[in-house]
């Protein structure tokens, strides 16, 4: 019995892998260090130069007119799977505070829903927060590049942000008072952290997060749903053959 069941869980498995192989080839692509910039044809003040910033293959530059704001982009990042640039006010027990976070998006149960975390503010080598502050853009303002430039970084994205303002008559913190603001970002994604292994990819499918298998639409998430479903069902079925298996062997007897 428990040979059969050892056959029956690789042949599963197998059929597993060929799901893996076949699945959208931007779940799969290691990143280059090529460059290739999402320019957005925004008004970005002139006098920056993007030859202050360290370049990572993905990039957007970006301004935001109005406050709170929201930009989001799957630009370089696995199928269901975003960066979230947010600008708004984050409430705290002791204040309310005007913030600018950058926030990996992950897809939850079904893709429904995103779980998400905030990336690491770092200028140079000093942690700062997990966000970006009007005193943070005032404090580290670079006369040489006319910004303030930052390194952002969770376990996937490293990115570099630079801030600028949104037009020479202001300087950043008037921008950003004004609810005007301009910013850079050139960031890299190591896949390997974003679920191009097959631990994580099998995570995935246990937690029914719906991995993409290059099927669109309600179809999709069915067949991801379908897949999840007949994993734990091949799980179930070995582990009960299992028991089945070892308790008359514990007691004495013999199984099949």
């Amino acid at each position: 019995m428990l040979s059969k069941a050892f056959v029956f869980a690789f042949t599963i498995l197998c059929v597993f892998s060929l799901f893996m192989m076949n699945m959208d080839t931007g779940f799969t692509e290691r990143q280059t260090s090529s460059a290739t910039y999402k320019n957005q044809n925004t008004e970005v003040a002139q006098y920056f130069s993007l030859a202050n910033i360290t370049s990572f293959k993905y990039g957007d530059i970006r301004n935001f007119t109005s406050f709170p704001n929201e930009y989001r982009t799957n630009n370089g990042m696995p199928s269901g799977q975003e960066l979230s640039f947010w600008w708004g006010i984050q409430g705290y027990s002791y204040a309310s505070i005007k913030e600018f976070k950058i926030k990996h998006l992950t897809n939850n149960f079904w893709g429904y829903w995103y779980g998400q975390h905030q990336l690491e503010i770092y200028h140079g080598k000093t942690h700062l927060a997990n966000f970006v502050s009007k005193d943070m853009l005032v404090d580290y303002f670079d006369a040489s590049i006319n910004g303030s430039s930052f390194h952002a970084q969770c376990e996937a994205v490293q990115m570099n942000i630079i801030f600028t303002s949104y037009n020479d008559s202001w300087n950043i913190g008037e921008s950003w008072d004004n609810g005007y603001i301009s910013w850079y970002s050139s960031y890299g994604v190591d896949l390997n952290q974003t679920g191009l292994n097959a631990w994580n990819v099998l995570g995935q499918l246990l937690a029914f997060q719906a991995p993409d298998l290059g099927i669109g639409g309600l179809g999709g998430q069915l067949a991801n749903g379908a897949l999840s479903a007949a994993v734990w069902a091949v799980i179930a079925i070995v582990v009960v053959k299992i028991t089945l298996g070892v308790i008359p062997f514990l007691s004495g007897g013999s199984g099949d």
